[in-house]
């Protein structure tokens, strides 16, 4: 999912995340034109894979579910426009 959300932030926002921190990534979202509550919601994924990535620690199914959800629910809200609308 990580991967996944910072290929996202790469190709949308033009930030190079695949090789950062979860710190520096958070960092450089307070920069983009994205709310506090997709700010945190990123952040609470990124800090979900590090911790299956470092400790080990699997998560649960519903935080699979709540991580996939915020990453879906951030790209459909900061996708392009001509996206959105068939290119239009």
């Amino acid at each position: 999912m990580t991967d996944i959300l910072r290929a996202y932030l790469e190709g949308a926002f033009q930030t190079p995340a695949m090789d950062r921190t979860t710190a520096e990534i958070s960092m450089e979202l307070k920069s983009l034109s994205i709310t506090m509550d997709q700010r945190l919601g990123l952040r609470v994924v990124l800090e979900d894979g590090d911790l299956a990535k470092f400790a080990k620690l699997e998560p649960t199914d519903s935080e699979r579910l709540k991580d996939f959800d915020r990453v879906r629910d951030f790209v459909l809200a900061t996708k392009p426009m001509e996206t959105r609308e068939g290119g239009k």
